[in-house]
């Protein structure tokens, strides 16, 4: 989502007698950043949820109280913001991510996967203690 401000000034009440107000001429809007370095890479800010997926595949659905077996269990990063930026560095982005983590073995999983995929983690706060966030996802084989 790109957010594109403006500022569009009051029309002026004339009367009759008084001048015609002077325009101003505005630069384009790129103009204010031809002197500042340019990166080779867009840079894509991030801030929200990352966590840890747990994908069980079943053959169906279970119903309420059922017990079933996994038919095969994924483990992979998740969270809004996460994949998001997962995304983005596979689109050849520059991806920062500003999130919370726990220093438990998750947390430290979490990490690893965003760094392996190319996304800076440096404004990532690593919490001593608590646990990072995982979710547990059910895939029906048969929908």
């Amino acid at each position: 989502m790109m957010l594109t401000l403006l500022h569009i000034p009051p029309l002026p009440i004339n009367s009759p007698s008084s001048p015609p107000p002077r325009r101003r001429r505005c630069p384009p809007p790129m103009a204010a950043f031809a002197s500042a370095p340019q990166q080779s890479k867009p840079l894509v800010l991030g801030c929200g949820a990352v966590s840890v997926d747990y994908l069980a595949t079943v053959a169906s659905f279970p119903n309420p109280d059922d017990k079933i077996r996994s038919l095969a269990l994924k483990v992979e990063g998740g969270g809004n913001a996460g994949n998001a930026l997962t995304g983005a560095a596979r689109l050849g982005l520059s991806p920062r991510i500003i999130s919370k983590a726990s220093n438990d073995a998750l947390g430290k999983s979490i990490l690893k996967e965003l760094q392996d995929d190319g996304v800076d983690t440096s404004y990532m706060t690593v919490a001593d203690g608590g646990n990072s966030p995982f979710t547990y996802i059910i895939v029906d084989n048969q929908t």
